[in-house]
């Protein structure tokens, strides 16, 4: 399947992007990462009481972050993943959040 677009065609020629993902929808995001041949970090898991923990990859200084989670049923517990990945990558000198 290609990629199609003037954004789309620019990120997919960077190196330096990094694609994440949340407990959402794994199924799509391994089927995005598997197109686009880039490795798919899930980072996302619980603590023995249900809280999310999130532990982003390494080295995401000053590289295109894209994640991909959906708002789907429970909405909350995804939705709140969807803001601990973004807050970590900010934290992480991301150059870019998607």
């Amino acid at each position: 399947m290609p990629i199609t677009g003037r954004r789309s065609r620019k990120i997919s020629e960077e190196n330096g992007f990094v694609l994440v993902t949340g407990r959402a929808n794994p199924q799509l995001a391994k089927h995005i990462a598997r197109i686009l041949k880039k490795d798919l970090h899930e980072p996302v898991t619980s603590f023995a009481d249900g809280e999310i923990r999130v532990k982003i990859p390494p080295n995401l200084r000053r590289r295109h972050v894209f994640i991909i989670q959906s708002t789907n049923t429970p909405v909350n517990d995804h939705l709140m993943e969807l803001i601990f990945m973004i807050d970590a990558a900010k934290r992480s000198s991301a150059k870019e959040v998607t």
